[in-house]
Parts: C-alpha cells; sequence; structure tokens
C-alpha cells in the first residue's frame, strides 16, 4: 500500500475512504519487519538499566546508558519526565561519538520540551563538562525536543550543548542537529568550536534551528571556528550577554557561520556581536529589539531589522498578526527546512500569493496543523486532531524515518518517501479522527513518523508527530 501521490491528492475524486484507518496498523506491521536499527526507550518515572530498553513497558531510566548502547542509525525515544543525576542517575558530560561509531543517533524527547527536561543540577564545572557532548565518530546526530536547564556558573564555559573543540580532530563535530529545544536557565546554551587548522578536520555541517534561548546567564549561543555551520530560525530573549555570538581563533581561518532568520530580544550585552574573525560570515534576515546594543561589530545589510517582534506575550513567544517577522525570513543557503519549534509544517502558502513564507525565529504562525492526543500504546485510542482555515479533507501518511522535503508553497515533507508504509483518508478537515492501535507483539519497538496533508483549496503539509511503542 504507498502513499498517494499530490496529484492524487489534488483530486477531490481521491478523498473517499478506501479503507479504515485501523487497518494501516497491519500494513505497518509487514513493513516493520525490515527495520534494523534499534529504537531505545527511556523512562524516568518506570525504567531500569538493567531492562532491555526495547519497548515503552520495559523502558531504559537514563538517558546515559541509553547513549551508551546505542550504534549507527538507533534513535532514542526519551519519554516526558525529568532527566538528572540524582533522578535517573544521568553522568555528564553524556558523549556520543567518543571513540566508537554512533552515526546518525536520533535522541528525541517524545512530549518535547514543556515535559521532557534534562537538568544538570549545577554540576557543569569546566570546560570539558557540557550536559550533552557530541564528537566526530558521532556524525549526523539529531537532538530534538529537550529543555536543558540549571547547568550552574561555576566556570566560563559552563554549558548545556558542546560541539567540537580545538584540541584535535577527534573532538570535531559534523553534520549534527539541535532543534525544537529549549535552553533556560543555563549558563550557556550551546557552544560550537572549531578544530586546529593543522588537523585538517574541522566542525562543519552542524544546525541549530527552531530552537529557544530564554534567561541564558551569557552568551546563548557561540559558533566559533571557520567550518560552515548554522545557526538559524531560533529565538533568544534576555541573555546575560550577547544573545549570539561569531567568531574564530586567530590560529584558524575567518568563519564561515551562517546565523539567519533569528529572533534575538533583550541582551544584556548584544543582540548579535561578531569577533574580529567573524567578520566573513553570513548574517542575515535577523530580527533584533531592546538589546544593550543590537548589532556589535559589525554592520548589518538591510535584511536584519531592528524592530519589535509582537510577541504573544514576555511568556508566549509565538508571533501575533502584523508581527515584522511574519513572512519575512529568507531561505537562501540553509540546508534544511522543515518544521518549526511546535512541529508545524515550514515554506507554505499562507497568504495565497503563490510563494512560500518563511517567519523569522523559532515559531511558524499557521492556520494549519494537526494534533495528536491519547496515550500511544498498544490497544489503545488516539485521537489525531486536524485543523485547517477553510473545510477540506486530508490524507495522513506512516513511515519510518523522518526526511525534509520541501516542496514549494505546500510545506515540507516530513516523513521519508523510501520508508512510507501506508496512507489513509482522514475524513473532512476541520475534524478529530480516533486512531485504535492494535494490540499486536509485531508492533513493539516500532517507531512511525506520521504527518497529515490537507486538501481543500489548497494543498497544505502539516506538522509531522513521532511516537515509538
Amino acid at each position: 500500500m504507498r502513499a498517494a501521490s499530490l496529484d492524487s491528492l489534488a483530486n477531490p475524486r481521491n478523498h473517499a475512504m478506501r479503507f479504515p484507518l485501523v487497518l494501516v496498523s497491519f500494513v505497518l506491521c509487514a513493513g516493520l519487519q525490515a527495520q534494523t536499527p534499534t529504537t531505545w526507550f527511556v523512562d524516568a518515572a518506570i525504567g531500569s538499566d538493567t531492562n532491555p530498553g526495547l519497548t515503552r513497558n520495559a523502558p531504559l531510566r537514563s538517558l546515559t546508558y541509553a547513549v551508551s548502547v546505542a550504534f549507527d542509525d538507533d534513535t532514542i525515544v526519551v519519554l516526558p519526565g525529568t532527566y538528572s543525576p540524582t533522578g535517573t542517575g544521568e553522568i555528564y558530560p553524556i558523549q556520543l561519538g567518543n571513540n566508537r561509531s554512533q552515526l546518525r543517533v536520533k535522541i528525541i524527547a517524545e512530549g518535547g520540551p514543556a515535559v521532557t527536561i534534562l537538568d544538570g543540577e549545577q554540576q557543569m564545572v569546566g570546560a570539558g563538562v557540557p550536559m550533552l557532548r557530541i564528537l566526530y565518530m558521532a556524525e549526523g546526530t539529531s537532538v530534538e525536543g529537550f529543555r536543558f536547564t540549571n547547568t550552574g556558573s561555576a566556570s566560563y564555559w559552563s554549558m548545556a550543548i558542546r560541539l567540537g573543540s580545538t584540541s584535535g580532530q577527534q573532538y570535531a563535530a559534523k553534520d549534527v542537529s539541535i532543534l525544537g529545544c529549549v535552553f533556560d536557565n543555563c549558563y550557556r546554551g550551546i557552544v560550537v568550536f572549531g578544530s586546529e587548522p593543522a588537523n585538517g578536520n574541522q566542525t562543519e555541517g552542524c544546525r541549530i534551528h527552531d530552537n529557544l534561548f530564554v534567561n541564558c546567564q551569557h552568551r546563548s549561543l557561540a559558533v566559533w571556528g571557520p567550518g560552515v555551520n548554522y545557526a538559524y530560525n531560533n529565538t533568544i530573549v534576555n541573555s546575560g550577554h550577547d544573545s549570539i555570538w561569531v567568531d574564530s581563533l586567530p590560529t584558524q581561518a575567518s568563519s564561515n557561520a551562517v546565523i539567519q532568520n533569528n529572533v534575538v530580544v533583550g541582551g544584556a550585552v548584544g543582540g548579535i556581536a561578531v569577533g574580529p574573525n567573524g567578520l566573513t560570515a553570513v548574517i542575515e534576515s535577523n530580527l533584533a529589539w531592546q538589546n544593550f546594543a543590537d548589532w556589535s561589530g559589525f554592520t548589518p545589510t538591510a535584511s536584519n531589522l531592528v524592530a519589535d517582534p509582537l510577541f504573544v506575550s514576555p511568556t508566549d513567544l509565538h508571533l501575533s498578526a502584523g508581527s515584522p517577522a511574519l513572512q519575512s525570513g529568507s531561505t537562501a543557503g540553509l540546508p534544511e527546512l522543515r518544521l518549526d519549534h511546535d512541529g508545524m509544517s515550514r515554506l507554505h502558502d499562507s497568504d495565497g500569493n503563490g510563494t512560500a513564507d518563511l517567519d523569522r525565529g523559532a515559531y511558524q504562525r499557521s492556520d494549519y496543523g494537526m494534533t495528536l492526543s491519547g496515550t500511544w500504546d498498544l490497544g489503545q485510542t488516539v485521537q489525531f486532531g486536524y485543523r485547517a482555515a477553510a473545510p477540506g479533507g486530508g490524507v495522513l501518511v506512516f513511515a519510518t524515518r523522518r526526511s525534509a522535503i520541501p516542496l514549494l508553497n505546500f510545506g515540507v515533507f516530513a516523513v521519508d518517501p523510501f520508508t512510507v508504509l501506508a496512507s489513509a483518508p482522514i475524513g473532512p478537515v476541520p475534524s478529530s479522527v480516533p486512531f485504535q492501535i492494535p494490540n499486536l507483539a509485531a508492533l513493539h519497538g516500532a517507531y512511525l513518523v506520521m504527518q497529515g496533508v490537507y486538501v481543500g483549496a489548497s494543498i497544505h503539509f502539516l506538522n509531522a508527530v513521532e511516537r515509538g511503542l
């Protein structure tokens, strides 16, 4: 059973129900048998590091242990809860790619940063002790949907996430994605380091996007080194120093960082600040407001705005109608655009003018979306909710891996088409559709990516949701 093509979706005659949604599960069972990577489950409430960790009913307890047993292409699903040294036995720094291959590992916080929390318990006391460190042998790793908090500030380099180092090529980080996370009450959020030029192996291809940084005590985000690393579509408020810092060491080549579509507000020293070796960085389409110095160390281009972003409120950083950040972002040169901080699809034509739109900051304003509520477990019934600006129909697509395929004016196809298992009509939209998860042993350990597609007067890819069983 194959996912419907865009051509077939656009034909209203194809909206009729072809099979009940519950029957999709049997197709899923057949397709999932071919999966070879392992999905690990971690649960602070009921887990134990002596469990197999292969289902949510027998999960591991600590992210530290889950990382220690993960190999290439594995997925680690961290269930809602607070993970900390005293609570779940975390040992910082949690390191990936430390002298063994852990390529393309995905670490996903189920439920998102509101409920899945990594607490540093004030233990980040030295340059080598972030909460999470990703090294050379973990190329392609992604970390999504966590709240990082309470790092402590005993050291100048206390931080939540460290990518790379100047100490040698074994510490370089490659093609790492940090997305959909919240960094609050950290000394520093993320620091990206380059490697010494003699090693010929730089930290590069890292993508930091669709994150929130709130009340970091020093620089929220620092991007060092000559590698091409990307920081885009982040929202950063109330930094105790600069919101974003860009530079390269005197022993290195100048910066090639790309800083784009960020919203930076209330930095005590600077909004976006550039050191003497950072002047070659690409800094475009950012929005700054009420920083002590909105731009520091460089001359901003016309695409960088100083304006009130019109947040919904001081604690709700979504964009209000009329915000200058709406539909004013730039897609030029960015390696990946798919979902915003809420999981909403980027790059759809929100105003119907025939051009795909991109908002600045971590949130994309949209009248179209999909929610999943209820207990996601074998034998349970969950609800898929769909909202749209106008009545229409739609299709729900099931796959085993995520992708990011931008389709101009429609949005981002967020499932990997090579792993699509099935699709099912979802009836009239807006609506709420029940979906019963069969109590089948073959589904244990399965990991699914699901995305809705709205079909009406126009086509919109809705946000994707991911769940493991």
